[in-house]
């Protein structure tokens, strides 16, 4: 049924231009938001807690520019399976790639954190085309056998090296001595077993993944947040921004706490392009789980 899907319905799609798949865009919008409300309940809980100084019509504001970028982003992505080389680079060119030389000519590998805002599909496999280094990014393996494969296919066939998170430590150490920007994305809701890093994020009591934080400061790799900006429809650009340089001299906790920082920063200024959709505060803290307890100002 999956590889049916696929070749009736996705890999047609996906070699439409995009000019075409806006116009589904507009369909999928009428009918996620105004028909259905595709987890509407969840992105308003999200926003007003995020947001708890603007009004009821604000909120309601963001959330229709949220739901538009919601589905082209879901038609970008979709186009983004067969989009060629030359038209990733003139969409999401990376504005300063210059700034990772001088440790890809020492022979350092870095660290890189993003978040689920813009468009994250094609700013991952973009960023790889144009870094000095190789670029090795964690993810968490696909139930369905045929999508993980289609997965793997389509985000390493510009250069990106995927890491099985269940085999991450292992394989980071195997390649400790090859120049790699490491990629992660910071906001995922962490599992219950997971030791995490506990912050005030979007005025809500949040936990945070560690696996970047514990990978910089271990191998001393400098710490990169990577912002991505609109420029139009289906147009963005890619900054990289140093955010620390001697991660191993750092104490827990100061590394994660500089990344979901500049992500907030990021959201507050643009937030109908963060994924409100995700359940990112289904965690609670307790005193067995916390680690951290820095706040932000």
């Amino acid at each position: 049924m999956s590889r049916l899907l696929y070749y009736m319905f996705i890999w047609p799609l996906s070699r439409l231009p995009l000019r075409f798949l806006y116009g589904l865009s507009g369909v999928l919008y009428l009918i996620g938001y105004r028909v259905v409300g595709y987890r509407k309940g969840v992105v308003r809980q999200n926003m007003e807690r995020s947001f708890p100084e603007k009004t009821p019509s604000e909120i309601k504001a963001i959330m229709h520019r949220f739901y538009r970028h919601f589905f082209d982003t879901l038609i970008e992505s979709l186009r983004g399976i067969n989009m060629p080389r030359p038209e990733y680079l003139k969409r999401v060119p990376l504005t300063n790639p210059e700034i990772l030389h001088p440790y890809f000519e020492k022979g350092k590998s870095v660290m890189i954190v993003a978040g689920h805002y813009n468009n994250w599909e094609w700013s991952a496999l973009a960023l790889a085309m144009q870094l000095p280094h190789d670029m090795g990014a964690v993810y968490k393996p696909l139930r369905n056998a045929f999508f993980d494969d289609l997965f793997q296919r389509t985000r390493s066939r510009f250069g990106m090296r995927l890491i099985n998170k269940h085999e991450s430590a292992r394989w980071i150490i195997q390649h400790r001595q090859e120049r790699i920007a490491y990629y992660f994305l910071s906001d995922q809701s962490p599992t219950f077993a997971k030791k995490v890093h506990w912050t005030t994020f979007l005025n809500q009591d949040t936990a945070v993944f560690m696996g970047a934080e514990r990978i910089a400061r271990r191998f001393d790799m400098p710490l990169f947040f990577i912002k991505v900006h609109g420029r139009g429809r289906g147009q963005y650009a890619m900054t990289l921004e140093l955010l620390e340089e001697k991660s191993a001299a750092q104490p827990e906790g100061v590394l994660t706490e500089l990344h979901v920082r500049k992500l907030e920063e990021e959201i507050r200024q643009h937030p109908e392009t963060w994924l409100w959709t995700h359940k990112r505060w289904k965690r609670r803290r307790s005193r067995k789980s916390e680690v951290g307890k820095r706040k932000s100002k």
